[in-house]
């Protein structure tokens, strides 16, 4: 249960930093580190969103705890290396995505950001160890005067490789990605975009309240039950007379509030549900059952059959 409350987080994260909300992709990704603080994937998240929102050594932090999470991990040290090189850190990136290189020999991200870096650099292979191996440090030569001319030197940065794709070359990632035309942060298995920018900003709190009204409309059925019980019997029994019973539950003073908290559930229940499928783009028949049954106090049962299974169609 735990790793699909992290898996949903981080797909949201990943879903926000699509459209170039890092501060809010941030905030989930903190929520999916609450449950599971060493979660490469979250954490390599964390890194991209710290590095894009101007946290240059909190995202440096964020990217060394992947690591150090999952030393196998070619995308931490690929990151990381994205990182250092956006901040101008060129000689740290070049070594970082040679590790990157190391541990995924089909990386072709970190072997192009290599070839870059090391032309950048004025790194002479032709002086060096054998040329024939991309992860051989070469000997440094000195710049030359001629360099501000050096073709390199406006490289774009390459862009971030998030848990759910590998990253592809493209346009510079400091400013953020376009939304609408970005092709590095598509995911054949993310959950379709938000269409109310409120619920997005909500993050898992949306969710958190959806499980609330189950929970506020259960209390409610199970009050009117345990209170109204023993009266309803009485008159199930024909041992009272139906007017005294009557007045009897009008004088309770918990049968206002039953009633007032009632009608709220069922109010709340159906309108989160409205919301929820206009934001997800979702399958309107759902609301029938799920309004039908709120209406008979029943939405305790229905509500929770939605958030499960509903959501996702």
């Amino acid at each position: 249960m735990a790793q699909e409350q992290i898996r949903q987080f981080i797909d949201q994260a990943t879903q926000s930093i699509q459209g170039g909300q890092f501060e809010g992709a941030l905030r989930l990704i903190d929520q999916a580190l609450e449950i599971e603080p060493k979660d490469a994937d979250a954490l390599i998240l964390r890194g991209i969103c710290l590095s894009q929102t101007g946290q240059p050594v909190a995202a440096t932090e964020a990217f060394q705890q992947a690591i150090t999470s999952d030393p196998a991990s070619a995308k931490a040290r690929y990151n990381l290396a994205v990182h250092q090189y956006a901040q101008g850190q060129k000689r740290e990136a070049l070594q970082s995505a040679r590790e990157a290189a190391e541990r995924d020999a089909s990386h072709s991200a970190a072997r192009q950001l290599i070839s870059t870096i090391e032309a950048e650099l004025n790194l002479n292979p032709m002086t060096g160890p054998n040329p024939n191996d991309p992860l051989a440090v070469p000997p440094v030569v000195s710049p030359t005067e001629n360099s501000q001319a050096n073709p390199y030197a406006a490289a774009p940065v390459p862009p971030v490789e998030t848990p759910s794709q590998p990253a592809m070359p493209g346009p510079p990632t400091t400013a953020g990605p376009a939304p609408a035309q970005n092709p590095y942060y598509k995911y054949p298995n993310a959950e379709p975009a938000h269409s109310l920018p409120f619920i997005e900003s909500m993050g898992g709190v949306w969710t958190g309240i959806g499980w609330f009204l189950v929970l506020f409309d259960l209390a409610m059925f199970a009050a009117a039950l345990a209170i109204f019980f023993p009266i309803m019997s009485e008159a199930m029994a024909g041992s009272g007379n139906p007017a005294q019973l009557q007045a009897r539950i009008e004088a309770m003073p918990a049968a206002t509030v039953l009633q007032i908290g009632g009608w709220a559930s069922k109010l709340l229940i159906i309108g989160y549900s409205i919301l929820d499928i206009i934001d997800r783009r979702g399958n309107f028949v759902w609301l029938i059952p799920n309004v039908i049954c709120t209406c008979c106090s029943f939405g305790w049962l229905t509500m929770p059959i939605y958030m499960l299974a509903g959501r996702n169609k």
